[in-house]
């Protein structure tokens, strides 16, 4: 999602990760998995089996803890601001933001830490690194690539900020 301001004040930028579930629906898939589980393992039980109940809620149990940890991680979000003044990045719950000269700052696409990773994304300068949406697929990191580096040219060259740009979409 990209959120403009006045050409002085510059542009801001907020990345998020794409969070296509809901809590209803987690809840409501967790539900019916549980009556699932819940049946199989009284079926078990009336069979002779006594410990399927107790791996039936030591599996739930488990997959509830997954489920909690994956909706955690997708509200990871980042604020970039791109602004005559400087670059900021702030990635929350982290405290501060890393300021970045304007005027010094490149963006580059790093290989990533194995073969299965993707690029990464990463703010450069003066020897200094911050990696940026790290949680999105490749066309959304591409996209954003685009969209910080047209910011940093209009914010460079002082260039009024233009209907087309603000109008082509943001990374939400």
């Amino acid at each position: 999602q990209l959120e403009a301001r006045p050409p002085d004040a510059g542009f801001e930028f907020r990345v998020r990760a794409d969070r296509s579930a809901t809590v209803g629906g987690l809840l409501g898939f967790f539900g019916l998995l549980a009556l699932t589980a819940g049946a199989v393992a009284t079926w078990s039980w009336g069979q002779g089996n006594v410990f399927a109940p107790f791996f039936a809620v030591a599996e739930l149990s488990a997959l509830g803890a997954c489920l909690v940890l994956v909706w955690r991680r997708l509200e990871r979000v980042e604020l970039i601001g791109v602004r005559r003044d400087g670059v900021t990045v702030a990635q929350p719950p982290a405290r501060g933001a890393v300021r970045l000269d304007v005027n010094w700052v490149r963006v580059e696409r790093w290989p990533g830490r194995s073969e299965a990773d993707l690029a990464r994304l990463v703010l450069t300068s003066h020897g200094r690194a911050v990696e940026i949406g790290g949680f999105l697929a490749a066309p959304e990191r591409g996209a954003l690539e685009r969209q910080l580096r047209q910011a940093l040219a209009r914010v460079r060259g002082a260039e009024p900020v233009c209907e087309k740009f603000l109008h082509e979409g943001g990374i939400s």
